[in-house]
């Protein structure tokens, strides 16, 4: 395959990725009154774990990793990501936890010219650089969004690049075995603390955490995708694009009309994924 189609599908595959979680944070956030946010995130693997069973049937090889330390790194990593993020949603909006957690791509950047080697070149540093300054203009350093809990969405944006950067290094496993091993390992790290925390659900809760779960699971599918397809430092600025739909969403379901700032960096976080994609097309190289 084509070097121009190989990006354009990790860009389709990035931006499915950016609608998927948003869908599965509102979900999680509307259990955050009843259920405790560990219990969520449980929960959660559990239904994605569910999902991935399937897999088992086209056999052991495709569930089999050729490098399972780097499955337990990026594993455990999303799993640490997906905690952070949930139990966000306590304390914090959806818009504004997931904006704090885009500090994730712009590490990704960066992580990926240290530990891959990729070229990351003044076009793809520009535009990664434009996105975090639209997500400082949601944010507003100073407010509300840098209370104390911010720290937990940051805490989960670096598990989150960190994880980014396990998939790219491990070229050698599918997508398939991938996503088995995160829900395997999420699983069973989650399941050792929800002893600890737990609150039956009802059969009302039980819906909602299955939207949260197949959302969830559909989002981290589509990003294992999109990294096998397309450099991280490419795929970078179309992650912003989620901000855009967990602000939409978030007024849609929730009532929350986007604060000027929200509709200013949403709007530079969206130009600096459009150019991306332009230089793509006129290039019809990685650049």
């Amino acid at each position: 395959m084509p070097t121009a189609d190989r990006s354009a599908l990790g860009i389709a595959a990035i931006l499915a990725s950016t609608m998927a979680f948003p869908l599965s944070d509102l979900a999680a956030q509307s259990l955050m009154t009843s259920l405790p946010p560990l219990e969520v995130a449980w929960l959660r693997y559990v239904v994605f774990l569910l999902a991935t069973l399937p897999l088992l049937a086209r056999g052991r090889r495709s569930v089999t990793a050729v490098r399972p330390g780097l499955q337990l790194l990026r594993g455990g990593m999303a799993a640490l990501s997906t905690l952070a993020a949930i139990l966000s949603f306590k304390y914090l909006a959806v818009p504004e936890t997931t904006a704090i957690g885009f500090v994730a791509p712009v590490m990704v950047t960066a992580l990926a010219m240290i530990f891959l080697g990729e070229k990351v070149g003044i076009r793809r540093w520009s535009a990664a650089i434009a996105a975090l300054i639209g997500v400082l203009i949601i944010v507003q350093p100073g407010g509300s969004s840098f209370r104390l809990a911010a720290l937990i969405p940051l805490a989960g944006a670096v598990a989150s690049a960190v994880a980014v950067i396990g998939t790219r290094l491990n070229k050698q496993d599918t997508a398939s075995t991938s996503i088995f091993y995160s829900a395997v390992i999420g699983t069973v790290m989650l399941s050792a603390l929800v002893v600890f925390d737990w609150t039956t659900p009802d059969p009302a809760q039980i819906k909602v955490v299955i939207a949260v779960g197949l959302f969830g699971g559909l989002g981290s599918l589509m990003q294992v995708v999109a990294y096998r397809f397309a450099p991280a430092s490419l795929l970078a600025p179309f992650t912003y694009m989620q901000l855009l739909w967990a602000s939409g969403l978030s007024f849609l379901f929730l009532g929350n009309v986007p604060t000027v700032g929200m509709v200013v960096g949403s709007a530079i976080i969206a130009a600096s994924a459009i150019y991306t994609a332009y230089r793509e097309r006129v290039k019809g190289v990685v650049t």
